[in-house]
């Protein structure tokens, strides 16, 4: 498998401030296994959380 997209963030690590990734989450939380058919309901998900023209990268998809 081949990287077609990332998107890379600096998070510091604070004990204090709790879990720094949790608040830095784009996708929303539990995750969970899409049928076959569900392309169109991770498009809306990336869409809603800003990752669309990821999703369009990861699929070789231009616009």
């Amino acid at each position: 498998m081949a990287v077609r997209a990332e998107d890379v963030e600096q998070v510091k690590a604070d004990a204090s401030a709790g879990d720094p990734l949790k608040s830095r989450r784009r996708l929303p939380l539990p995750f969970r296994e899409l049928p076959e058919s569900g392309m169109t309901e991770l498009a809306e998900h990336c869409r809603d959380s800003g990752m669309e023209q990821m999703f369009l990268t990861a699929l070789k998809i231009s616009r």
